[in-house]
């Protein structure tokens, strides 16, 4: 191998090495997002009083106000977050994603509590393509909030 084809190997390694880096980093930023969209959403559907306490919620979906700017914003932010989960992801990844979900939160989302919202968004990420359908304002738009309003409204009954 020449000198040039090994300082291009070792230049590829490191670039490849970087993107992961970023990656993982940016995987608390991400959380975040969705961490504080959740917490939006919580707010205003329970902490409000809108649908009662935390042990009586029912399917907390079916009560999303999916006409509501704030609900819209706040599950395309949550769609937008979870794209990065889309496919396999290091367990580095995982575990920051899920501190940028408590951090994101304001504290709503214990640290025992991160983990398994963090593997329900991974589930939800893996239904479809949720960012792209949410940018739209028509029939997929309303597919799309559907779709996710009930895996939400579960994954609103984890927070403690």
């Amino acid at each position: 191998m020449s000198y040039m084809a090994a300082a291009f190997m070792t230049l590829s390694v490191i670039t490849a090495c970087g993107s992961l880096g970023s990656l993982v980093s940016n995987a608390s930023t991400i959380g975040s997002v969705a961490g504080k969209a959740l917490k939006a959403l919580l707010d205003k559907y329970i902490n409000l009083g809108n649908l009662g306490s935390l042990g009586n919620l029912g399917n907390i979906g079916n009560s999303f106000d999916l006409t509501d700017p704030a609900t819209i914003d706040a599950l395309t932010k949550i769609a937008k977050s979870v794209q990065s989960l889309k496919g396999p992801q290091t367990d580095d990844f995982l575990s920051k994603f899920a501190q940028g979900l408590i951090k994101g939160s304001n504290n709503a989302i214990s640290q025992q509590s991160a983990t398994a919202i963090t593997n329900a968004l991974v589930q939800l990420a893996q239904k479809q393509n949720l960012a792209s359908a949410l940018s739209d304002n028509g029939a997929s738009q309303q597919a799309a909030l559907k779709s996710m309003a009930g895996p939400v409204g579960d994954i609103l009954k984890m927070i403690k």
